[in-house]
């Protein structure tokens, strides 16, 4: 009884981070729509849509692989994790490379050339989500499931957080009395408030990169591993 009800909640937190972050994706809808025109919301979508579809080619299904392998040689997870964040960092690495030598003629092409910046924005967002990906897992494998939720939940947050703020906040206090015209002309030094659409994704990459001081413990030990002998089995699964 005791491990079944370990169970439910562990499945109660891994599924209420995944539910929360839904919901707010959701519930943003409304603040893009109403602060965004109707092209610059297409903008969002459609790189979110090539984001997802990257994003299997990033983790290669090496998430399920490693959670295979480690449950199947328990006394072998640190050598398991490390080849598998091996794999993750290097196919991710050569791809993010790849996109960044190509970002001049992939923004010609989708039309975004006046904004090299979302493309980076992705392809970086994408980097850091495959660098944190094994240590999730290595998480769920520890039955860490109370530190998972958190660091799951505090990203939406701090997306959230940071969406509201970047297009909603600074353009309203730029509008105001409240800030000295040197505080705004410093301000519109380095941000452009008829850009919204780049701080949707700056807010996803920033929520992203302080996820790493809460998972930088489940690196520890971690080394580059490139073993032929379980690289195979390993890719043949994936």
């Amino acid at each position: 009884m005791s491990v079944l009800k370990k169970l439910a909640g562990q499945t109660v937190l891994y599924g209420l981070s995944s539910m929360i972050g839904r919901a707010i994706n959701f519930l943003l809808v409304p603040v893009y729509t109403k602060l965004l025109l109707p092209p610059e919301y297409g903008i969002v979508t459609e790189l979110y849509a090539y984001a997802a579809f990257f994003n299997i080619l990033y983790l290669f299904g090496m998430e399920t692989t490693y959670f295979r392998f480690a449950n199947k040689k328990e006394n072998q997870e640190s050598h398991i994790f490390n080849h598998v964040n091996t794999q993750v960092l290097f196919s991710s690495s050569v791809l993010s490379i790849v996109l960044l030598l190509l970002l001049v003629p992939i923004n010609s092409y989708l039309g975004y050339s006046q904004h090299p910046d979302y493309v980076l924005y992705v392809v970086l967002i994408l980097f850091t989500d495959a660098t944190l990906s094994i240590a999730f897992a290595r998480l769920r494998l520890m039955n860490k499931a109370f530190l998972f939720a958190s660091v799951k939940l505090l990203n939406i947050f701090l997306t959230v957080l940071l969406n509201v703020f970047f297009l909603w906040g600074l353009p309203v206090l730029l509008k105001s009395s409240f800030l000295s015209p040197e505080i705004k002309e410093f301000i519109l030094s380095f941000y452009n408030p008829k850009d919204l659409v780049s701080y949707i994704f700056l807010s996803n990459l920033i929520a992203n990169v302080l996820q790493f001081p809460f998972l930088i413990e489940y690196f520890k030990g971690y080394r580059f591993v490139w073993d032929s002998s379980i690289y195979k089995p390993m890719l043949v699964y994936a």
